[in-house]
């Protein structure tokens, strides 16, 4: 059993290897182990508090644990293991090490393309009710849509795929890559881990697609709802009568139709189809894209 796992005082180091050009930096440090005198080896280096194979060292850059020593047993229920963290690092003009010349700090790859659709509209481009010659709504109408799509990859040191669900169903609720707020998604993301030498980073991609608001009256807040018409088979005598006193709709000849009618915002017959009421609706939360640490 493991009683205690913490950082010695003693024990640590560090070292620094250079060619001129590049170097190797290593920190090295001593953990107190104190645990049952039955602890097995596996048991004391599987610790939970200890460092991990992979593990990054914040305070001195992009190192990562390396190696874990050969634990040293002082005692039946104390032991020491050595933990060496290692990267390859650049020098300056001083000759000194700088960590700060990691991949993490390159520059995002932005690409820019577009991507067409097929949406449905019920008005032309001069916001003309699309009607036969008898004032009846034409259905099938779709107008190709060229929609912006962005593709960002960029080196991150830790990669949370939970975190990158979240935004596969939201909206950006801030300004990103110069897009208002609403009209951006996260429409795909990928992520690679890469191991060089001593560097371990992860190389993350995300593809985003842009929707400029289209249909009367729409937002850029409101790019990404789902927008219908106001219609179907009931409707309501009076407008201040409530929804559960809608009735089914008859025709000319008093029978039920049997086809959806227009309705107006209060639940009454509509009988203008230019006149149509349309209803929106949000299919996305909304998040911080910039959060996100792309960088557009």
């Amino acid at each position: 059993m493991i009683d205690d796992v913490r950082l010695s005082w003693s024990n640590t180091g560090f070292a620094f290897e250079s060619d001129g050009q590049s170097a190797t930096a290593r920190i090295t440090e001593g953990w107190q182990i104190t645990h049952s005198a039955d602890a097995t080896i596996l048991e004391i280096v599987t610790a939970t508090g200890l460092p991990k194979i992979g593990s990054s060292y914040l305070d001195a850059g992009e190192l990562y644990c390396k190696r874990i020593n050969s634990p040293n047993r002082i005692s039946p229920i104390y032991t020491i293991v050595t933990v060496e963290y290692e990267a390859e690092v650049s020098v300056d003009s001083n000759g000194q090490p700088n960590p700060n010349n990691s991949p993490i700090n390159d520059p995002p790859v932005v690409e820019w393309s577009d991507e067409s659709s097929n949406e449905p509209i019920d008005k032309d481009w001069n916001n003309v009710p699309i009607v036969n010659v008898n004032h009846e709504p034409i259905q099938g109408v779709t107008v190709d849509i060229a929609d912006p799509v962005l593709v960002v990859t960029k080196n991150f040191a830790t990669y949370n795929p939970h975190l990158i669900h979240a935004y596969r169903m939201a909206t950006n609720s801030d300004v990103f890559a110069s897009f208002p707020a609403g009209t951006a998604r996260l429409i795909g993301s990928s992520a690679k881990l890469v191991v060089s030498g001593s560097q371990r980073y992860w190389q993350v991609t995300g593809r985003f697609k842009f929707r400029y608001p289209y249909g009367q009256n729409a937002t850029s807040e409101k790019a990404w709802y789902f927008r219908t018409k106001n219609e179907g088979f009931k409707i309501r005598l009076d407008p201040g009568d409530d929804a559960e006193d809608a009735v089914h709709a008859k025709d000319a000849e008093d029978n039920k139709v049997v086809t959806p009618v227009l309705i107006k915002e209060d639940g009454t017959l509509e009988t203008d189809p230019a006149a149509a009421h349309f209803l929106e609706f949000q299919r996305y939360g909304s998040l911080p894209f910039n959060a996100l640490g792309f960088g557009v």
